[in-house]
């Protein structure tokens, strides 16, 4: 769906997977699934990836979502 709608995400995917190799190659039981902490390992990648789009793109979707309403 980030193609269809244009969504900003599609140009961060790269960043956000290599973080992950990135954290793989600094804790090795990430690499043997025995690391259960899933925010974690995704809440550091999609920080990553968001520096990485505003540095580039000049878009902070990282702010934008942690300002929308949860009820």
């Amino acid at each position: 769906m980030e193609f269809v709608f244009s969504s900003i995400q599609r140009l961060s995917i790269i960043a956000h997977e290599y973080f992950h190799i990135y954290q793989m190659c600094l804790n090795e039981s990430m690499v043997n699934n025995n690391f259960n902490a899933m925010c974690i390992i995704e809440g550091t990648a999609v920080s990553f990836e968001s520096i990485y789009v505003q540095e580039n793109y000049g878009a902070n979707y990282f702010i934008e979502s942690q300002n929308s309403k949860v009820l």
